[in-house]
């Protein structure tokens, strides 16, 4: 006797959950003693066997049941504890495998109508405890349209005649003075005007004299040379810085006073001639 299609379906659909775990390829091929470091390993089990001989047998339809497809599944894992006993890593690995498998054969009876209806029930309970943890939302009303009521007509003006434009009112502007109110307003001092003093320069006769000529140039010069009196020095300094100022560099007179104009010399003669007469007398 063999197992039905049903059978082989939920076995075969078991296996590939397996496999769906990187870590089930340890136990996917025959143990090699030499390759895998475990010269002993046929002197210590009796019975090898992989989930990749069970997959080969399952699709030749080796297997009479599913309780004997269980039990040589369950003797990967038994072999794995033997050997490397149930606190070695492979062994730990082992023992997360079968859990998953247990729960994929869970309904594993041999009676497929059964099988099949646990399975369901199962699957109904789980749906129904799905429902009843979710919250029903209650869907409100969709609104209802509002009516709205039409706009009353405008009622266009008619202008006999345009429109004047009228001027905007003018805003009294305000001050922008820092000065506080009156009634805390500070006495202001006036302050004096002081004026400014422009410099009035002597102004030159009319020139209604003949130029001077050289012999009277060298004779003007010479009066002034012999002038002693600072004050008139001054003046006469003052006089030519006015007109010529190059001409007087530190108080002193550099040039020639025939490098000036012959109206500025002739009014120099009659300075020099008040001064000569004044001392004269």
């Amino acid at each position: 006797m063999k197992m039905t299609d049903y059978q082989r379906w939920r076995c075969m659909k078991a296996l590939n959950k397996l496999f769906e775990f990187s870590i089930s390829d340890m136990f996917s091929e025959p143990v090699d003693p030499i390759a895998d470091g475990c010269p002993d390993y046929f002197e210590k089990i009796e019975y090898p066997i992989d989930l990749g001989t069970i997959k080969k047998k399952l699709i030749n339809d080796e297997y009479k049941s599913t309780d004997e497809f269980k039990y040589e599944v369950n003797l990967v894992w038994d072999n794995s504890y033997r050997y490397n006993g149930k606190q070695a890593i492979v062994s730990l690995l082992a023992k997360q495998l079968s859990v998953v498998f247990n729960k994929e054969a869970e309904f594993f009876s041999g009676n497929d109508i059964l099988d099949w209806k646990r399975e369901c029930e199962a699957l109904e309970e789980a749906v129904g405890l799905r429902n009843a943890n979710q919250k029903q939302v209650a869907i409100p009303p969709p609104p209802q349209p509002v009516e709205r009521k039409p706009n009353p007509p405008r009622i266009k003006r008619q202008m006999s005649a345009p429109i004047k434009e009228i001027p905007s009112p003018v805003k009294p502007q305000r001050s922008r003075s820092n000065k506080k109110s009156h009634a805390h307003a500070e006495p202001v001092v006036e302050q004096p005007v002081i004026e400014e003093r422009k410099i009035e320069y002597p102004t030159l006769p009319p020139y209604e004299k003949e130029p001077l000529t050289d012999e009277q140039k060298e004779l003007l010069a010479k009066d002034i040379n012999s002038l002693t009196n600072q004050d008139y020095i001054d003046q006469i300094i003052q006089f030519i810085r006015t007109q010529k100022p190059e001409m007087v560099v530190d108080d002193a007179i550099e040039s020639n006073i025939t490098n000036l104009e012959d109206p500025h010399i002739i009014h120099l003669r009659s300075i020099v001639s008040d001064m000569m007469q004044h001392i004269a007398a």
